[in-house]
Order: C-alpha cells, then structure tokens, then sequence
C-alpha cells in the first residue's frame, strides 16, 4: 500500500513539473492570497490607480494605450506604501483594451509587461488581494466594434444596451481574465441597461428584440411602451446582465469575488436588483454614512465599502472615521499624475499641510493615516457650519439644492443656482463679527471662473474684497490676511454653468 502511495505522490509531483514548465508558474514565487474575510476581519485597505481617465480618448476616457508603460513593480511599491491589502486595478479598462497579454480581448496597444497577472504574482507576495475591473455599460472598443448596438460611441452615463451577443462577450472576457491573470475577484462597475440618466430607451433594433426575450408578449410599439414597462424591461437586463457575470464568474473560479460598485444605489434599475443581495462585495460609490448604515439595515450586508473620490464630495476627515466606525471597508481612486504612478506617499501627501492638499490629494493622505495607522489631522470646525445663508437663487427643477446644504457640514449635499445661471453668490451670517483669514470652497465640475471672497460688518455697508480668484475646482483653499465682518459672501461672478457648491466654510477666531 505505502509504495502505491508514494508512486501517487510522484507521479502528482512530476505532474506539477510539467504544468509548472509549460505555463510558467514558479511555485517558489507563487503566494496564495488572503481570503476575503481575513481581509474585512483586519479592516479592508483599498487604492485605484484609475486608467480608465486620461487624454486623448472620447469623452474623457483614456485614449488606448495611455499609461501602456506602467510597471507592475512600482505600482505595487506604491500601493504598498500606502497600506492598502486591496489593490483595485484593470481587466479591461473603459476603453475597451485588456491589461493583461494574449488574452480574447486585445491588449492596451503597446503593453509593455503582462500588466494584471504580474500585479496578482507581486501583490500575492505582499499578502494582498488584487482585483481587477470591468465597466459594463460602458466600453469604447464594443461601441467601435457594434454601433447599432450601441448608444453612440460614449455616453457619460453608459452607452450599451445587454444584448445577448453583450452578455456573452462580457461572460467570456471575465472567464478569460480569471484564467489568464488568476486575479481574486474584479469590480463590475457601470451596471445598468443604456444612458442611466435617459427619459426614453431609445428603443434599437437589438432591443426590440430583447423586449420578446425578456417580456411578457410581443413589443407594443416604440410610443406605446409606459414608463413602467420601460423600467421593468431594464430591471430584467439588469438581472439577466447579472446572471451571466455571476455564472461566468462562479463556474470558472467559484473563489473569485465580485465586487458591485453602485453609483446610485436608489436607482430604480439597481434598488430590486439581485446583485444588492447576491454579490460578494457591495461599495457605496457616493461616499455618505447615512446611505452605508442603510445598506447594512435594509439589505443586511457585512462586506461593505464606502468610497472616497472628488466627485461625490465626501469630506475625508469626517467620513474616514466614521467608516472605520461603522465597520466598513475603505476605498478610494484618481487618475495618475505622475506619468503613469501617483507622489510618493511619505515624500508628498504626508509631508504637505492637509488643508494644502486637493480633494483627491486629501483623500489619499487621509486614507494612508487610516491604513497606517498614523494619527488624523486635527480638524476645526468651520465658523461658518449651520450658520444662516442666503443666496441668490436655488434650482429649481428638482428640490434637494437649497441654501442650507452649503454650509450644512455634509459634502454630500450641495447647493445650486437656477438653471442656465452663469453667475451667482453665497451669504452667510456668522450672526457676530468675527474674524477671518481663511476659506475652503467645494466645488462639483469645476464651473467657476472668477470668482471673490467679500466681507462687511452691517447689511447696509458696501462689500469690502478679502480675495479674489479664477477657477475653483473640488477643493479650494484661500488664505488672506485676517479681516473683520458679520457678513461673508462668496461671489461666483462668472461660470461656464449653474454654479453649485458642495462647501463654503469660513475659518479663523471666534
């Protein structure tokens, strides 16, 4: 029997041999990855390098082959520095290219290093897990490739009808990527039927036949559908979209973990969508405890994320501890400034003055504080928090953008003027005179540009200038010399649209 045994043992042993000399896997190098709950049990650390922005391509998406030269190694190095143990980064970018060589899907043009499957061998070292990503409505090569099943070439919002022929492209390319690159899970991002932000499904040719696939009886006509059939038919794409990753996904590597990214998670296509309930991972993209703490009381979630990016004006210093609070996981993303890298962590974000930083730069340093461990910086409250404002018009097409969300202490809410309004202001009574020498401004889409901080005593006094300025952008800071008032106004002279400010918050002594 013992020899029957040890003839088994070699005969497996002689068998990895061969396996290892063919497909060139160095056991010697290969680490197994961290399972996911040891992952959310030590506190879930997480980056984006994100390729897919950048010059060049259609709608600010990154042309092909931007940042083809990065380097698996210095990446990783960086990520490592900044204490992440999940590096988040690319299968198959926006643009519709592969990180990854001699797969089904081509590669970014002029790849210099099998990009993914050396960042999962590196980062395995380093006790990380590495994911990769694909965006589902989104992919500018497809839109080239399929144009009449597609919504034009790129869409801020999503361009792709989930056609079958999409679906099964889609299904194929994640078996692909998991086999080729043995990453542990990937993002799905993007994941909704077309233009989320559309009234009207356009109603192609391919999703007219969609409409017999997936409905209850033949398709009424382009003018006949309603509103709730429309809905209905893109929450059972959605659904069908999400059964082929999931089955694509689980029967090539029933380890790799999905992990939803949602951008809006009160869309109606997304809010009954099994992937709320059936993904591994849920994120919410727009960064607010308050929608954190109701994903984990409604849908009864444990591995949660919570984002930090610019757009969605979450302010680190409140959210990051809150986060860690609640129990979740941290992430956060930026297109790369530094060639094809980011500054260095101990050299750049943790050197600089935090309220120096931008929003994205403040976001990263406050991150690697968490994930490091270091200690948070010392924050002041704003003079100017929930103090009385006026403005000088409100949207008006919708509620939600009234005066009090510019200094409500949340940078997730926002205040915006009229429609069509190029020029606006922002009022704010500290209800005493104080004195002030700083400002930070938070701003959504960068629209202002002139702009001055202005100041008075009484309401009958002419505006005295502290400072003035051009462009805004997600974060500013304005230091002046210290001046006197009860009044303090933000005044946005000119714009390239509807003004509309996440913070104005006013500092110095009380």
């Amino acid at each position: 029997m013992g020899c029957f045994v040890l003839r088994g043992l070699i005969r497996s042993l002689m068998m990895l041999m061969v396996l290892s000399f063919f497909y060139g896997i160095s056991f010697s190098e290969t680490k197994a990855s961290p399972k996911d709950s040891d992952v959310f049990k030590r506190g879930f650390k997480s980056y984006n390098i994100d390729f897919n922005w950048g010059p060049g391509g259609p709608n600010e998406f990154a042309e092909a082959g931007l940042w083809a030269d990065s380097d698996p190694n210095e990446h990783i190095q960086w990520y490592k520095s900044t204490g992440v143990n999940v590096v988040q980064t690319f299968a198959v970018s926006c643009n519709g290219y592969a990180w990854y060589k001699n797969g089904i899907v081509p590669e970014q043009p002029g790849l210099k290093h099998d990009f993914l499957t050396e960042m999962v061998k590196l980062g395995h070292k380093e006790n990380m897990l590495v994911m990769g990503y694909f965006c589902i409505a989104g992919n500018v090569r497809w839109g080239q490739l399929y144009p009449d099943e597609s919504y034009g070439l790129v869409p801020t919002d999503g361009h792709i009808p989930l056609t079958k022929k999409y679906n099964k492209f889609l299904a194929d390319s994640i078996k692909d990527a998991i086999t080729k690159t043995g990453m542990d899970g990937f993002m799905i991002d993007w994941v909704w039927h077309g233009p989320i932000h559309e009234t009207k499904i356009k109603w192609l040719d391919c999703e007219i036949q969609m409409w017999s696939e997936l409905m209850d009886g033949p398709f009424p006509g382009k003018d006949k559908v309603t509103k709730a059939q429309e809905l209905e038919f893109a929450r059972r794409s959605v659904d069908r979209c999400w059964e082929s990753i999931k089955h694509a996904t689980k029967s090539t590597d029933p380890d790799c973990i999905i992990w939803f990214n949602a951008w809006n998670l009160n869309h109606p296509q997304i809010v009954n969508s099994r992937m709320l309930k059936e993904a591994d991972w849920l994120m919410n993209e727009d960064g607010s405890i308050e929608t954190l703490n109701k994903l984990r009381k409604e849908l009864g979630r444990g591995k949660l994320i919570n984002c930090l990016a610019a757009w969605n004006g979450a302010d680190p210093e409140t959210v990051v501890p809150a986060t860690l609070e609640a129990g979740a996981g941290l992430y956060g993303f930026t297109k790369p400034v530094k060639g094809n890298l980011m500054p260095g962590i101990d050299e750049y974000y943790l050197a600089t003055d935090f309220d120096e930083l931008s929003a994205d730069d403040a976001n990263i340093a406050m991150l690697a504080r968490a994930y490091r461990g270091l200690e948070f910086p010392v924050r002041t409250k704003a003079l100017s928090e929930k103090k009385p404002v006026t403005v000088s018009s409100t949207w008006a097409e919708y509620p939600g953008f009234d005066a009090a969300r510019v200094n409500d202490g949340d940078h997730t809410t926002r205040w915006g003027s009229l429609k069509d309004v190029k020029s606006a202001w922002v009022e704010i009574d500290l209800e005493k005179q104080m004195d002030v020498n700083k400002v930070k401004i938070y701003e959504l889409a960068d629209r202002v540009r002139e702009f001055a901080i202005e100041y008075r005593t009484d309401p009958v006094e002419l505006w005295k200038t502290a400072a003035t300025g051009t462009t805004i952008g997600n974060k500013l800071v304005v230091s002046f010399r210290t001046v006197r008032g009860r009044y303090f106004r933000l005044n946005m002279i000119s714009a390239t649209a509807e003004p509309t400010i996440w913070e104005f918050k006013l500092f110095g002594e009380n």
